[in-house]
């Protein structure tokens, strides 16, 4: 049960662990691999020619399509893909404010924790 004061529950954050990468203005084929797959296997991406788009984005800025639709990813912003594979753009103090570097032990730890159960449920090996 969640504890109430004046009626508004609290609530804390739960400690999952999640990837992210900081959009710096100049690393546009690294952000593409993190939340589309590689640039270099395609000829075009968005339905335009890879040096097309990447004008579009120095013209008109980064966007992210999150589950709540298209949002600007500003440089210094991190994009994170969330537990559930979405993705979205997060403002560097909010991130320094909400998220901690984790040890690669422990990443490598959780990643076969999740493994395990997601083959429990899926019945692949």
């Amino acid at each position: 049960m969640a504890y109430i004061a004046n009626g508004v529950s609290k609530f804390r954050k739960r400690p999952v662990v999640i990837e992210a990468i900081q959009w710096t203005g100049q690393n546009l084929f690294d952000v593409i691999a993190f939340t589309d797959g590689r640039p270099d296997i395609r000829s075009t991406h968005a339905g335009m020619k890879w040096d097309e788009y990447c004008e579009l984005v120095a013209r008109d800025g980064l966007k992210i399509y999150t589950l709540e639709g298209k949002m600007n990813a500003s440089p210094g912003d991190w994009i994170i893909r969330g537990v559930q594979g979405e993705f979205y753009p997060c403002k560097p103090d909010i991130f320094e404010a909400t998220y901690q570097p984790v040890s690669a032990a422990l990443f490598f730890r959780r990643c076969f924790k999740w493994r395990r159960a997601k083959f429990a449920v899926d019945g692949n090996v």
